[in-house]
């Protein structure tokens, strides 16, 4: 005699091929591990957000609000970068007649002199000797040495940076300084 196999629709007790083949409980604890996992990326996505816009609003950029809309040029400071020693004197940064004015300072080696403006446009600033120039973040630099000092001068597109050192600071100090010049957001 032929015996039939039982085909039938349910599971067996045997069975573990999905949630339902457990029972009602099986299919209540695959249901409430789908919830945790989505009530958890929902909480990771959320603190994601809140992270990236609190920290859309923070920069390290020392210049106030009020100072940036008084400008119509884009501002830079020196940011990572700095020679060993120099820092950005915060306090010394201020705004007259159009030029934003700061000094990044040095405890033995001195004081450079940073002056930041809009780019004048009737200027050539082909004049300027090729000898010297490079480009850094900010844009096309050229450093010349003066009478026991150095100075510097960048331009782009919207600004026109000028920095001159005091007479014990290093004209390499200079270049490094200037190549540390990072732009405002």
């Amino acid at each position: 005699m032929h015996s039939e196999k039982n085909h039938s629709a349910t599971p067996s007790e045997n069975d573990t091929s999905g949630p339902s083949a457990r029972g009602f409980g099986g299919l209540l604890r695959y249901r409430g591990l789908k919830t945790a996992v989505f009530l958890l990326a929902v909480t990771l996505v959320a603190i994601g957000g809140f992270i990236w816009f609190y920290y859309q609003g923070k920069s390290d950029s020392p210049f106030s609000k009020e100072l940036v809309t008084s400008v119509d040029f884009i501002l830079y400071y020196p940011a990572a970068g700095l020679p060993d020693g120099y820092y950005l004197d915060r306090d010394s940064i201020r705004y007259e007649q159009g030029l934003v004015l700061y000094q990044v300072k040095h405890e033995t080696k001195g004081t450079v002199s940073v002056t930041q403006q809009s780019k004048p446009a009737n200027y050539d600033f082909s004049t300027l000797s090729d000898d010297n120039k490079f480009i850094v973040e900010a844009g096309e630099a050229i450093v010349g040495v003066g009478d026991g000092f150095s100075s510097g001068s960048i331009i782009n597109d919207t600004s026109w940076i000028l920095l001159r050192t005091s007479e014990t600071v290093p004209t390499s100090d200079l270049e490094t300084i200037m190549k540390s010049l990072r732009q405002h957001y």
